[in-house]
């Protein structure tokens, strides 16, 4: 199991970002998805979260870049953002997103 990666959330509460993963659904001819990529890897990188793309064929209809959270121990999935935004955005919808989920596990 991974090292913790401790998160402190705008309520106060930490969570440990080691049990979460950030999904990310793109298309390779998306512009919206190649101006989020370098955002997310970054946010990534400075806090310490993991991410998994996953790119759909060019013909499939789907609004891209869509982001969920999933908790690697339960498998649950949170939606987290349809459509792209800065780093700053993306945190506060993390956050948020956190604080609705509560003190299930993974939160303290």
């Amino acid at each position: 199991k991974p090292a913790p990666r401790w998160f402190r959330l705008s309520n106060g509460r930490q969570v440990n970002l080691a049990d979460w993963k950030v999904v990310l659904f793109m298309q390779g001819h998306c512009p919206y998805c190649h101006q989020f990529d370098p955002v997310l890897k970054q946010l990534a990188q400075q806090y310490g979260f993991s991410v998994f793309m996953q790119t759909f064929f060019p013909n499939i209809p789907v609004a891209t870049p869509t982001t969920f959270l999933v908790n690697v121990n339960t498998l649950e999935a949170l939606p987290l953002l349809q459509g792209a935004t800065d780093a700053a955005g993306f945190m506060a919808r993390m956050d948020t997103v956190l604080q609705m989920y509560g003190g299930k596990k993974g939160a303290k």
